[in-house]
């Protein structure tokens, strides 16, 4: 009978170790690889900038070229250079970083930044963030100054920029 019961035991014993992967260690699945967008190449559009000051506003659009040359997963740099210009000239080139989210969202720096008007002392700044989406990017900002020829000026930029031709996705 003792015989029979360790029989039995060792055939629910074998069976509970198959159905159960044969007690060999299994390893969990490893997370999928983050697809953020191609950043790199050369991006080029608008720069619009929109200033106000003592109850008047003007605009100037610009021309501007993105070029950025270095990405790792949703980390890249590069240069900018801004031209052209419909009132005033646009002459303010530097570099860039940022980071994008597999999402597209987007937070750029750009070095040296604009800067103040004559005058003005910079009081309150929102980076640049927007969206990249295909072959399309757009990054907005707004600075606040007090000037010494207005108490509160205002200027908001709205960069426009497009690029055809290049892959849609790194891996992270």
């Amino acid at each position: 009978m003792l015989h029979r019961i360790a029989h039995i035991l060792c055939a629910v014993l074998f069976t509970v170790l198959f159905a159960c992967g044969g007690g060999s260690s299994s390893s969990s699945p490893s997370a999928p690889t983050p697809q953020y967008p191609n950043m790199k190449g050369d991006w080029s559009g608008t720069a619009t900038v929109g200033t106000t000051a003592n109850g008047v506003s003007a605009t100037n659009v610009c021309d501007v070229t993105f070029s950025i040359t270095n990405q790792s997963g949703g980390s890249f740099s590069g240069i900018f250079r801004n031209s052209g210009g419909t009132t005033v000239a646009c002459i303010w080139a530097g570099t860039l970083s940022g980071t994008v989210s597999t999402s597209g969202a987007l937070s750029v720096s750009m070095l040296p930044a604009g800067g103040a008007p004559t005058g003005c002392t910079l009081v309150a700044e929102n980076p640049l963030a927007g969206i990249v989406s295909g072959s399309s990017l757009s990054l907005d900002s707004l600075q606040r100054f007090n000037c010494t020829w207005a108490p509160v000026a205002e200027s908001s930029v709205a960069y426009r920029l497009t690029n055809a031709a290049r892959p849609r996705v790194v891996l992270g």
